[in-house]
């Protein structure tokens, strides 16, 4: 991997991490200030406490502003910034023996540098010396409140000891950033190592998929011009189950194939112009013989002057989605249920909602539907099988689509609600 493709995910990573210090920061601050506000408040200290207060409303405009898109660099300068001027402002009014400068404007340089970088901390250390100068000429001309004046020599010993800081900070800066870019080099490593062997893993799935369905496949045809040639023998029940089942290794054989090229993002798909309610009454055409078994109710809900376009592609719309959502409805359905298809226009968004009169599906299977990891098997009132590879490669075609599924669990009334992209005329060319 290039060098400067590591100092990007370095990047992302740094950044990320430090932004959740700075909010957890910012949280602290806060309640230190209230805390600082309440005491001075109680011992009438009310100038120090309306420096406190207004400090208080900075800080959180700043944090308010931070979160509204504020760059975060900026925020950061401005948010220790203020802090300097804080200390610099109370002591201005009240002085100690000490300047808290020795303490404080060096740990504003090291969190700095530590939240926002190299760059962030040296702002950080302009400002301070600003601020530092700024307030140490003001009690040179006006000794503020109390008439404490530092000498000379204090001014130079906090120079001395701001600029070291910033200085060590540096150093140890560099060597920590250092040694967490040897991390993500080692984690990156990893990843690509990771990445040959699913490669592998998937050419391998892909020819095994292949090679086992072409001699099934061949089975299938040769089954099927035996039983029209003989339907009427006494074995034609137990060769329709045979060919059932033939079938069903089919599917599950392409859903392998399918959803190891959808986990490794190598899914082609050319998206176009698909009139849901025309492929939705294409499948339930197709699996007419399944719902007149069952004997249900089919009821198709939907405004006939409304069109229904989405942006999808067709083959894996038909095969993949509305075959499974279909199937599962029709076979966990009671005999005798209903099966309801709504579809409504939205504003960005076509929703279809498929609904049914079926049992509940077991929180044990529910929790892990889209799981390829665990087993959802489950069977209907005719011992038919569904929900096994199907829901998990229907799940990562509607997110290779920009489409979002939700599954509605209640006892007897199960409810699949998919909202898939309109078709608009600057999206037909996008291809994943």
């Amino acid at each position: 991997m290039k060098e400067r493709d590591i100092s990007k995910d370095f990047d992302y990573y740094y950044e990320k991490k430090n932004k959740a210090l700075f909010e957890s920061f910012h949280y602290i601050t806060t309640m230190i200030l209230v805390f600082f506000t309440l005491v001075n408040v109680f011992s009438n200290n009310y100038i120090e406490a309306k420096v406190d207060g207004l400090m208080l409303v900075y800080q959180w405009l700043i944090f308010i502003l931070y979160k509204k898109k504020l760059n975060y660099n900026l925020s950061i300068i401005l948010y220790l910034t203020g802090i300097g001027f804080l200390v610099n402002a109370v002591h201005y009014i009240s002085p100690q023996n000490l300047d808290s400068n020795v303490i404080w404007s060096p740990i504003l340089i090291i969190l700095g540098h530590f939240l926002g970088g190299r760059k962030v901390g040296l702002f950080v250390f302009i400002s301070t010396i600003i601020v530092v100068i700024s307030f140490d000429y003001l009690k040179s001309i006006s000794p503020g409140l109390t008439s404490y004046y530092f000498p000379e020599k204090v001014f130079v010993f906090n120079m001395l000891i701001i600029s070291a800081s910033c200085l060590l900070s540096f150093i140890v800066g560099r060597k920590i950033n250092l040694s967490e870019l040897n991390l993500v080099q080692i984690i990156k490593d990893k990843e690509l190592k990771n990445l040959a062997l699913n490669k592998d893993t998937i050419s391998l799935l892909s020819i095994l998929t292949h090679d086992f369905t072409a001699p099934i496949s061949i089975c299938q045809m040769y089954l099927s011009k035996y039983m029209r040639a003989n339907s009427s023998t006494e074995y034609s029940k137990d060769l329709k189950k045979i060919e059932d089942n033939i079938n069903r290794m089919i599917v599950i054989l392409d859903n392998v194939k399918e959803i190891s090229l959808a986990k490794f993002g190598i899914i082609n798909l050319k998206y176009s112009e698909v009139d849901l309610r025309d492929c939705i009454i294409k499948e339930l055409n197709f699996q007419k013989k399944e719902i007149f078994d069952k004997s249900l109710i089919v009821n198709l809900e939907w405004n006939k002057k409304e069109e229904f376009f989405i942006l999808a592609e067709e083959v894996s719309l038909t095969n993949a989605i509305l075959r499974t959502l279909i199937s599962n409805a029709v076979r966990f359905n009671k005999t005798m249920g209903t099966l309801e298809i709504l579809l409504k226009n939205e504003k960005n968004h076509v929703e279809l909602e498929i609904r049914n009169t079926g049992h509940q599906i077991p929180e044990e299977f529910f929790n892990h539907i889209y799981e390829i990891g665990h087993s959802t098997v489950l069977k209907g009132e005719f011992k038919e099988k569904g929900m096994g590879l199907g829901l998990p490669l229907c799940k990562e075609f509607l997110n290779h689509m920009g489409s979002k599924i939700k599954i509605i669990n209640e006892p007897n009334k199960v409810a699949v609600i998919v909202k898939f992209l309109r078709f608009a005329e600057n999206n037909n060319k996008h291809v994943a």
